[in-house]
Order: structure tokens, then sequence, then C-alpha cells
């Protein structure tokens, strides 16, 4: 059976590698390079695992391989209709190797990053699903959402 570990800043390059597959499995379009996606990413994880704000899990075969991951990223928020704490997680970076898949991974990564948010006593967690794990996540109670961005191109920030 697979067991979760804490992940460290010595992990920041595994976890970064683990989130491109997760877009590239995703066949998600990459703004930049992937090789720059990484670079960057591994700086950022480094960073917000070393703070705590980061709290990175990894999942290890009976051999020692990583297997999956998952991420908890604790943010800054105001207080806001649904909680006034000025905390709330942010559930990222789910990756189970193709091999390892539907063998109920997912879920144990999912529940251990539930753990996390109740051992920091957040109150609202959110995340962005995948159409792969959108069944998963909704299996544990998570309520889809709405959410809308806008890109803003350097054109549009510069000051005149």
């Amino acid at each position: 059976m697979p067991t979760i570990r804490r992940a460290t800043t010595a992990d920041a390059a595994l976890i970064a590698q683990q989130r491109i597959q997760m877009f590239q499995d995703n066949q998600l379009p990459c703004s930049t390079t992937w090789d720059e996606l990484e670079r960057v990413s591994v700086l950022w994880l480094a960073d917000k695992i070393e703070s705590g704000d980061y709290v990175g899990l990894l999942l290890e075969d009976e051999k020692g391989l990583v297997v999956g991951g998952a991420g908890v990223w604790f943010m800054e928020w105001p207080p806001h209709f649904l909680h006034l704490e000025p905390k709330r997680a942010y559930l990222l970076n789910f990756y189970v190797i193709p091999e390892a898949r539907g063998h109920g991974l997912a879920k144990q990564l999912v529940q251990a990053a539930e753990d996390v948010c109740r051992e920091r006593r957040v109150r609202v967690a959110t995340l962005h699903a995948s159409p792969m794990g959108k069944p998963i996540y909704a299996a544990l109670g998570w309520k889809e959402g709405n959410e809308m961005m806008k890109r803003f191109n350097q054109d549009s920030l510069d000051t005149k």
C-alpha cells in the first residue's frame, strides 16, 4: 500500500515535474516553454515549502518510488461571506503516474490534503479540477463552482 510523506524543499523539482506532466496529460498549452515553467515553478515551490505556505504530499510505493503527489497552498484571503479567517487553502498539483491510476490513489491524496486543511484549521478550501479529477472531488463532497478569468497583455499593463 502506498504511503504519503510530506515534501521538503529538496522535492521542489519533482513536484514541478509532476505539475508539468499534469498539464501535459490534460493537453493544456503552455504560454511560455515547459522548461521555463519548470524553472520558475521550482523556485516558487522551494520558497513556499520553506515558508510553510505550501504543504506538498508525495505518495510513495513499497519501493520508495514516488507515484503521485498533491499540494495545499495556504494563502491570505480577505474576510469573505463564506468565512472571516484571513487564510484559505488552495489544493493543487494533484498527479498520479499513468500506470498507478485507477487504484484509489488520487482519493487518498485528496483525503490527505483535506487532513492538512483540518490541521491548519482552515474553514474553506478551493481547487480547479481537471476532467479526470472532477468525479473524485465530487464523490468526496466538493461542490462545483464558477470562476472567470481575464488575461491582460503587456501593452494594457503599461502606464501611459
